[in-house]
């Protein structure tokens, strides 16, 4: 649209999303052994609780206090979910994160941590990941990421969230709490084996349509003019 409205000529107008390296982002462990991962222990969380993850900067289009609410609602009936974000923003984006936290009655069950080079190991220890966006967003490296690992993604479906996971059920509108709490609890109240199917599933459109290799070969295609 915006390449219309500039004069591009359409048909001179391509679209290739992000590409995904499906071999550094693989399949996580369903095994035991993913319950002493390094989020696990940091946390001396029991291999029956469930880790909800979100990653990102606290930067307000993040929509950090929808996560937060969402965790307000569970932990209120559910003792074994536990919510942790990686990423941190201003001093004053920090601070308001954790007098929200303080504020909701939050503690224990909501962490933050500052986001390292690597996060893989990240992925491979949640068992579901959130993201929250209300703007902002264009195809979400974060989204695919953790989709490529096998973990279930529920997302706002903004910018390229519907094109990633396809699934109207792993959709929410943006900002809008009651639905996200109830597409929530669907994923939750799965059994292990059906959340592992879905995060199966999910790999294998990451594989399929986003990996590296694929648009790559597309974009030199592209260029040479096959």
């Amino acid at each position: 649209t915006e390449c219309r409205r500039l004069g591009f000529a359409f048909d001179r107008v391509a679209y290739i999303p992000n590409g995904i390296d499906v071999d550094q982002f693989k399949l996580k462990s369903f095994s035991r052994a993913r319950y002493n991962s390094n989020i696990r222990k940091k946390f001396n969380l029991a291999k029956e609780d469930i880790i909800v993850g979100a990653v990102g900067s606290l930067d307000p289009m993040k929509n950090y206090e929808l996560f937060l609410k969402l965790a307000q609602r569970k932990i209120a009936s559910q003792s074994n979910i536990f919510f942790v974000w990686l990423g941190s923003g201003p001093f004053e984006q920090n601070m308001h994160f954790d007098n929200l936290c303080t504020k909701l009655e939050l503690h224990p069950f909501v962490k933050r941590l500052d986001q390292n080079a690597n996060i893989l190991p990240f992925y491979q220890s949640i068992d579901l990941m959130i993201s929250t966006s209300s703007y902002g967003e264009g195809f979400s490296n974060v989204i695919a990421e953790a989709a490529c690992c096998g973990v279930p993604v529920l997302a706002s479906n903004i910018a390229e969230a519907s094109n990633i996971l396809v699934r109207e059920e792993l959709l929410f509108e943006p900002d809008n709490i009651a639905e996200l709490n109830q597409k929530f609890n669907v994923l939750t109240e799965m059994s292990n084996s059906d959340r592992r199917s879905l995060g199966l599933s999910l790999r294998q459109r990451i594989v399929d349509q986003f990996s590296l290799e694929l648009l790559c070969r597309r974009t030199e295609e592209l260029l040479i003019g096959k």
